[in-house]
C-alpha cells in the first residue's frame, strides 16, 4: 500500500521544517487501520541528525490528522491509550476478581452508612468510627502491600 500523495507533503514538509537537510524519505506501512488509524513507519537521510534519530512512527486516523512520534515506545503507548478510550466500564470491571468486588461493594455501602449517620444524626457512634477505620486500614494494607512487591 502507498501513502497518500498529500499525506505525504504534509509529512515530508513537517519533517523539513525541523530538519532542512532531510531527503530521501522511505515510507513503511507499519499497520493498516489499527482503531481507525493507519500508522507508517518513515525513515530519511539527513546531514543533521544520525541514522538512528532520522525516523518517525506516523499515525494517520480516519479524520486525516497526522501524528509524530519519534520513537516506538511513544508511537506504541498512543496505541494503548486509544484502546484504553474504547473499554466500557464492564470491561473495566471484568478486570477485578470477585474478592476486590465484593470488598468494594462493602467499602461502598458502609461509606453510605457513614455519611448517612454523620448526616442524619450530626454525629457518629464509636462502632461506626471503628469500623469505618478496619475497612480504611484494611484498603492502605492492602495497596501498600501491592506496591512494595
Amino acid at each position: 500500500m502507498t501513502i497518500n500523495p498529500i499525506h505525504k507533503t504534509t509529512i515530508e514538509q513537517t519533517i523539513k521544517d525541523e530538519d532542512p537537510t532531510a531527503n530521501n524519505f522511505a515510507y513503511e506501512l507499519s499497520s493498516d487501520e489499527t482503531l481507525g488509524s493507519q500508522i507508517w513507519y518513515v525513515e530519511w537521510k539527513s546531514k543533521k541528525l544520525g541514522k538512528d534519530e532520522a525516523l518517525y512512527y506516523i499515525t494517520i486516523n480516519k479524520n486525516n490528522v497526522i501524528h509524530f512520534y519519534d520513537d516506538g515506545v511513544a508511537a506504541a503507548k498512543s496505541i494503548y491509550d486509544m484502546i484504553e478510550k474504547r473499554r466500557s466500564i464492564i470491561q473495566r470491571l471484568s478486570e477485578f476478581t470477585l474478592v476486590d468486588l465484593i470488598a468494594a461493594f462493602i467499602a461502598i455501602v458502609v461509606t453510605i452508612a457513614f455519611v448517612m449517620q454523620l448526616t442524619i444524626k450530626g454525629s457518629l457512634g464509636q462502632e461506626m468510627i471503628a469500623i469505618f477505620g478496619i475497612i480504611l486500614g484494611y484498603y492502605f494494607g492492602k495497596n501498600i502491600g501491592k506496591t512494595s512487591n
